[in-house]
């Protein structure tokens, strides 16, 4: 019996593994943020069997150092309607995960962010709203060469 309840222990203990390391680590930096009133939806479209969701985003860095930053989309709602394969994604701007904010400067980008379809999913429907979705920023340590080039 004392077998039966330590597997059992084993096996829920590593299925929350698991389902823990689904989500993305987020740091949210202090003084690097999102401005919204900035930012906005753009397009979805559908390509072969993922979602592309492109959005404007303006990232604002009020630190006293370069940040390079990456952006996360939550899709939580569209996981959980059975829409989309995963619950978040990581943009893509100009083909790099990494964006470069300079000192106190507001950088606006393309974030493109493509999510794969539920194999199930049949739908029309290629977002559940028309509106940003929640975006947050993992800042990245880098070393300042490997950033993409500033414009």
């Amino acid at each position: 019996m004392n077998k039966i309840i330590a597997l059992f222990l084993v096996f829920v203990s590593v299925f929350a593994l698991f389902a823990c390391s689904n989500e993305p680590e987020t740091h949210h930096p202090e003084g690097v943020e999102i401005v919204k009133d900035q930012s906005s939806l753009l397009d979805v479209e559908r390509i072969g069997n993922n979602a592309v969701v492109t959005c404007r985003v303006a990232v604002k860095n009020s630190t006293d150092k370069t940040a390079a930053v990456k952006l996360y989309a939550n899709f939580e709602n569209e996981y959980k309607s059975g829409m989309y394969s995963i619950d978040f994604a990581v943009a893509k701007v100009d083909g790099s995960e990494l964006v470069a904010v300079p000192v106190g400067e507001t950088v606006t980008v393309d974030a493109v962010f493509e999510v794969a379809f539920a194999a199930d999913y049949v739908g029309e429907d290629l977002i559940s709203s028309r509106e940003l979705p929640a975006i947050s920023i993992n800042e990245i340590e880098i070393d300042s060469d490997l950033l993409p080039p500033m414009e």
